[in-house]
């Protein structure tokens, strides 16, 4: 019997995994550095993992647009924070549990618990490399 459970933690107690999933799922020009992890981690993110039977194999980090803001000023000059919106920093599923629909799961367990705290937008970025 499969088991799919989602669990939200500071990113602070996530970062073994974070480190993980950025080193199976992105190219290295993708990755945060320690710097850039260390610098969010100061925002106050948290994460939604993903528990599949008994392993954690994915995870979300989501931020105030708000502190989205400082972090992304450099990056994206067009971006413009809103109030009650949702910053979607990274989502990232294990190869290995791919294509079979975590990732959607994962991202609408992300809209309905943002959604129940008052936020009223999601948004993220996406690279094409």
């Amino acid at each position: 019997m499969t088991t799919v459970r989602f669990k939200t933690k500071p990113l602070n107690e996530c970062v073994a995994l974070f480190k993980e999933l950025d080193e199976k799922c992105f190219p290295p020009e993708m990755r945060l550095t320690d710097i850039e992890l260390e610098e969010l981690m100061q925002t106050e993110a948290q994460c939604i993992v993903v528990r599949y039977n008994d392993f954690e194999i994915g995870l979300a980090v989501y931020i105030a647009e708000l502190q989205a803001g400082t972090l992304l000023g450099e990056i994206d000059g067009e971006f413009i924070p809103h109030p009650t919106g949702i910053y979607s920093y990274s989502e990232a599923i294990d190869p290995a549990y791919q294509k079979l629909g975590l990732g959607i799961a994962m991202v609408n367990e992300v809209i309905s618990q943002i959604s129940t705290n008052g936020a009223t937008r999601l948004t993220a970025h996406v690279r094409t490399i």
